[in-house]
């Protein structure tokens, strides 16, 4: 093909989306049409000018929607965004995704799950020990019942999600496991952030939640206690040895006022090192949960999410 063909291409698909623009603007839903008779270049022209602006391109009686594969690849990258609590990047390709299909049941899924992306991130967002508003959470259910492009089996899938999302958020401030699967979930997210100083504020408050039950490894009681110091320091709160630990001896003594061998260099009471990965915090702490609870508390963090509907 010639530079000149090509050069025309462009000129003709400028002007042909000058015309789509223009008739939208008037409020009209147009369509290209390719005729028997169009030669090649205007029928590339019409494909290319009806993709970029995503019009349908008419051939024969058929409409052809030309970003409908677009569309269903943005909608599961935002079913996996969220899958992960991603809410900025699961609304964004949502909203990409809804902005390139022509089909009414895409359409209205999207819709949906840009009203339950909202929801799950108010959830997750929230303070536990507060009570919930039922505004969002109505508006939400209420949505449901007006997707009537979708199967019915798939609209009772959703409205039962919400309301055990629902169900959950309201359980939420009166239940110390929902509560301890919550903290480790904000964790996770501060962790994603890079924010390990937040982080290992919620894990410390998922500690303190199950307190009472089996004592720690003393890897992860080293861990939660270097945790402690370091939020003190971040809080202005660290003036030396934490009040936990022994008093110190007389020079020469070992920790608790007990003489030290002849020679040897008397003994920390403890290390009074703040340095601490959130990461390994909440890894050891799952694992010890898991094992005093008998429960999987990390997978538990999936009660937090809509689980997609799927045709049986």
């Amino acid at each position: 093909m010639a530079d000149t063909d090509l050069a025309g291409i462009s000129e003709i698909v400028a002007r042909l989306r000058r015309e789509i623009e223009q008739a939208r603007f008037a409020g009209d839903d147009p369509t290209l049409s390719v005729a028997p008779a169009d030669p090649p270049l205007l029928i590339v022209a019409k494909t290319l000018a009806a993709e970029r602006l995503n019009a349908g391109l008419r051939v024969n009686d058929a409409v052809i929607a030309l970003q409908e594969d677009v569309a269903e690849d943005l909608f599961y990258r935002g079913l996996s965004a969220l899958r992960y609590w991603r809410f900025a990047g699961a609304q964004a390709a949502f909203q990409e995704a809804g902005a390139k299909t022509a089909d009414a049941a895409r359409q209205q899924r999207l819709t949906f799950y840009r009203a339950a992306t909202a929801l799950v991130r108010r959830i997750v967002l929230s303070d536990p020990e507060q009570p919930p508003r039922a505004v969002p959470e109505e508006r939400a259910l209420g949505l449901v019942d007006t997707l009537d492009a979708l199967p019915t089996a798939e609209r009772a899938h959703y409205a039962a999600e919400l309301r055990r999302l629902i169900a959950l958020r309201q359980a939420l401030p009166g239940d110390p496991y929902l509560q301890t699967v919550h903290c480790l979930l904000r964790a996770r997210l501060a962790l994603g952030g890079g924010d390990d100083t937040v982080g290992l504020g919620w894990l410390l408050r998922a500690a303190a939640l199950q307190g009472t039950g089996p004592a720690p490894s003393p890897y992860l009681a080293d861990l939660l206690e270097r945790a402690r110091r370091r939020l003190r320091r971040f809080l202005g709160e660290a003036d030396g040895a934490p009040p936990d630990l022994p008093k110190a001896g007389k020079e020469g003594d070992a920790p608790g006022g007990a003489s030290a061998p002849d020679g040897a260099a008397p003994e920390r009471a403890e290390e009074t090192s703040d340095d601490v990965r959130a990461a390994a915090l909440l890894e050891a702490l799952g694992n010890h949960l898991d094992q005093a609870l008998g429960r999987e508390v990390l997978r538990d963090a999936a009660q937090f999410g809509i689980a997609p509907y799927h045709e049986e």
